[in-house]
């Protein structure tokens, strides 16, 4: 699990150079499923990775840069790209050198390739006679590798079954193709919620470990491990990511409202072009994109160092194609102060660059609003530098706005393009940052100052150098946090311009991608507390929220709340054929505590006297114990539970000893066959009880409180929120027919009207019961009724306890026919005003 654009493809290139170096025979990278990233993943691993003739183990490398020549537009036969005869394969495999794939994650490529393995590769193992060891590093795997068994179309079903295909033949035998084949499959992605919650019959999905990649900070420790190690370069070498963007620079601010604009395609192409004339004011030995263009060099290395770095702008309209030319041409129409249509017609006829004498025009005319920019850019290095420390860059002050303007005349606009990229026939390159290998020598890279028009295309694996500035309109419907997390390409190694950054965006848009790393953050102190006790793959609990879910990537997938509901009724009875432990729990509680009766039309039960804490009800709802239902400690809600606590608590701290928050009657060395776990659990209940409590001292952004504003609990007043943390009532429910004095009911003081519920297949259905318009609006309201404080008119209405209201646990004992003892079930009411999180809970 890594972060977007943090270095996931320099993990795996260092993962596939130790695998060479320590002996395996073969790596096989899976760049991607578009075919750009699979280019930008062959050109990394070509330059960085590739052991080169005259080394000391030489080797195979498909496809052979030859072959890839053009590969962004690449229509020819995937078996070409992967072609290796067997003579050349067992020569190979014999003299122990290395076979280096990159493959595209496409069925036809993967196809091929499994051809190359099965018939050349496996043939040259069984004549070494020795073992073969293969590892497959799988790029962006939650893209394509998922299998799930809910409908899905197209190549992307088939695309798990081909990689397995890589090793493992048709018919499945849970083993490789050769008893010397040994396989580890290797699995990166940014956004792993899909790979979490799939089914576990996928042989991709997650079996041995999961490990959480850390970024550069200014802080970081192995031991407690934490999201970041120690960079000491300081801000301009830390990886920016959410935890910078959404929470520690919300001050900046780098994430604008479009509201705060006048013209938001107007306004951020300004702030664009105005924040690379600022990187050329600084930019210390590089040459001007003036100068760059007429220069060739000799080497990769003296182009690379002498080029301008590489500016970019992403405009992301919506997913439509069509849009994206439509953006070039509102682009184009702002540029030559014409019409829209005008705009369209400069596209369509492939204009691409911005009109120099136009822009300098709009300077001149509006220039306010273009020096405006250096204002903002000012003000927000201040608060980076109030946040982080010194940048260790200059920033320009208005008095050097000349200069800067100068440098955005001569420099900045003419250099600038337009580049729309999509799957369009029409569309142009791919983007290029590198410099370029020409007739001449090398030249300054084709993409220096371009403002990308694009959508899904960008959204993935590659990496925008230089981004500064992104405009994002497109709505979100069904957001959905997998997806969406991906298009955060502003992420990134922006340190040496961070103060130029800028998300422009509507503020709903902004604040799903705030809750997405909320999200994400959890997920990822999940797996670091995990990764030094796991002995297998843990489970890790998958966050997402009542406005957006996790992924679409899996069917059947479930929202569970951590809050149970504001009246769950635990309708499980116990089979009554020995006494009810959970009846003797409520004689218990009432012969040993002062309690008074509840008259409200009639005899309605009793309460105590006294309520009880939030921990002291957790502990009583653990006291409930049944014949059919014993939850394991090591299943799903055991598993969200430590989730929870994981999120609430940085340490083993346990305030007022309330952890574990999960307390199952199931023993960690049980070996009984659990039951399904229940929605309406009287441990997982407990369990959020004891969330409330621990709560209240502590913030966090991975909760929101319950009620109509959905506040986040690191928001919340705490103060506030402990002066109205319920207590809960303890109630005891009488029925309609003859008192009963039978055992264990003796113990009692007052005589037991048993109820008369029916009982059907170990559950007591319709829930919550006795509902008499004008007089009783309900059991649930039962201490209410009780206090004299009948609920309000809004309370009825919504179904729910106020904030500040106390809370309700209501035995309710009923002997129906055929039954030999009575058996129990219990009803809670819970008041808002409480932590909340919603999870995702896969398929079983």
């Amino acid at each position: 699990m890594g972060s977007i654009q943090s270095g996931k493809t320099a993990s795996m290139l260092g993962v596939a150079s130790m695998a060479v170096d320590a002996g395996v025979d073969a790596v096989v990278l899976l760049g991607g499923t578009q075919v750009g990233l699979w280019r930008q993943t062959f050109e990394r691993a070509f330059s960085q990775l590739d052991l080169r003739e005259g080394s000391a183990r030489e080797r195979i490398l498909l496809p052979s840069p030859r072959a890839l020549e053009g590969l962004a537009g690449y229509r020819g036969s995937p078996a070409d790209l992967y072609q290796l005869n067997v003579a050349s394969a067992a020569r190979t495999i014999s003299k122990g050198r290395p076979i280096l794939v990159v493959a595209l994650k496409n069925v036809h490529h993967l196809d091929a390739l499994a051809a190359t393995i099965n018939e050349s590769i496996v043939p040259g193992i069984a004549e070494a006679g020795r073992p073969f060891h293969l590892l497959v590093l799988d790029d962006e795997a939650d893209d394509g590798s998922i299998d799930d068994s809910g409908p899905t179309s197209g190549d992307a079903r088939q695309l798990p079954d081909a990689i397995v295909d890589l090793w493992d033949g048709r018919p499945r035998t849970g083993t490789t193709r050769s008893d010397n084949l040994f396989v580890t499959y290797l699995a990166y992605t940014a956004t792993p919620q899909a790979n979490f919650l799939q089914r576990q019959s996928n042989p991709l999905a997650p079996s041995h470990f999961i490990a959480s990649l850390r970024t550069p900070g200014p802080t970081g420790e192995l031991v407690p491990r934490s999201a970041t190690f120690e960079d000491v370069a300081g801000p301009g070498a830390h990886y920016v990511g959410g935890s910078l963007f959404y929470r520690q620079l919300e001050r900046a601010p780098l994430a604008v409202p479009l509201t705060r604009l006048n013209d938001p395609v107007a306004d951020a192409v300004r702030a664009f072009l105005v924040a690379g004339a600022v990187r050329l004011w600084r930019r210390g030995d590089r040459l001007l994109p003036s100068e760059a263009a007429t220069r060739t060099w000799t080497t990769l290395d003296e182009a690379d160092r002498a080029s301008p770095l590489p500016h970019s702008m992403l405009f992301h309209p919506s997913a439509s194609m069509q849009d994206h030319f439509e953006g070039a041409a509102r682009i184009l129409s702002w540029a030559h102060d014409e019409t829209l249509e005008q705009g369209r017609q400069r596209v369509g006829s492939g204009e691409r660059a911005l009109p120099v004498d136009r822009i300098t025009e709009d300077i001149r005319t509006h220039e306010s609003e273009w020096s405006a920019w250096i204002s903002e850019y000012a003000q927000t290095a201040s608060e980076l530098t109030d946040a982080l420390g010194e940048l260790g860059y200059p920033t320009p002050e208005l008095p050097d706005w000349p200069e800067i303007k100068r440098l955005l005349v001569e420099e900045l606009v003419p250099a600038a393009h337009i580049a729309v990229v999509n799957s369009d026939p029409a569309s142009d390159d791919r983007p290029r940052f590198s410099p370029i290998l020409g007739a001449d020598g090398w030249q300054c890279s084709p993409n220096s100052v371009t403002i990308f028009v694009a959508g899904n295309v960008m959204s993935r694996g590659l990496t925008l150098e230089g981004l500064t500035t992104t405009l994002f309109l497109r709505p979100s419907d069904n957001p959905v946090a997998d997806t969406q997390s991906q298009m955060q390409r502003w992420f990134g190694f922006r340190g040496g311009h961070l103060d130029v950054v800028r998300l422009f965006a509507e503020q709903t848009q902004i604040n799903l991608f705030r809750a997405y790393h909320d999200a994400d953050e959890a997920l990822r102190r999940q797996v670091i507390s995990e990764m030094g006790k796991q002995s297998a793959a843990p489970h890790p609990v998958v966050l997402e929220a009542e406005d957006f879910k996790a992924t679409s990537k899996i069917a059947d997938v479930r929202s569970v709340s951590a809050w149970p509901g504001s009246r769950p009724f635990i309708d499980l009875v116990n089979r009554g054929v020995t006494p009810d432990p959970n009846t003797r729990l409520a004689v218990d509680v009432f012969s040993t505590r002062t309690s008074h009766h509840v008259e409200v039309h009639g005899p309605r039960g009793r309460m105590l006297d006294t309520p009880i804490s939030l921990a002291e009800a957790a502990d009583l709802l653990d006291r409930l114990r049944y014949d059919d239902y014993v939850p394991s400690p090591d299943g799903w809600q055991g598993a969200r539970w430590r989730a929870v606590e994981s999120q609430l608590f940085t340490d083993s701290s346990d305030p007022g000893g309330l952890r574990p928050f999960f307390r199952t009657p199931a023993k960690d060395s049980a070996t009984v066959d659990f039951a399904a776990e229940r929605p309406r659990c009287p441990y997982s209940t407990a369990a959020y009880l004891r969330l409330w409590a621990a709560a209240l001292s502590t913030r966090s952004n991975y909760f929101v409180a319950t009620g109509s504003t959905g506040e986040h609990w690191s928001m919340v007043d705490l103060s506030e929120k402990r002066a109205q943390q319920p207590r809960f009532n303890i109630g005891l429910r009488f029925g309609g027919g003859a008192p009963t004095s039978a055992p264990p009911f003796n113990e009692l003081d007052f005589p037991v009207p048993l109820m008369t519920r029916a009982v059907r297949d170990g559950v007591v259905p319709g829930g919550w019961g006795s509902h008499n318009a004008g007089e009783w609006a309900g059991d649930e309201w039962f201490d209410l009724y009780a206090l004299k404080e009948s609920p309000s008119h809004d309370e009825l209405r919504t179904g729910t306890r106020a904030p500040g209201r106390p809370g309700l646990i209501l035995f309710n004992i009923t002997r129906p026919e055929g039954l030999e003892h009575p058996v129990t079930a219990v009803g809670i009411a819970l008041p808002l005003g409480g932590p909340n999180q919603v999870a995702a809970r896969g398929p079983s």
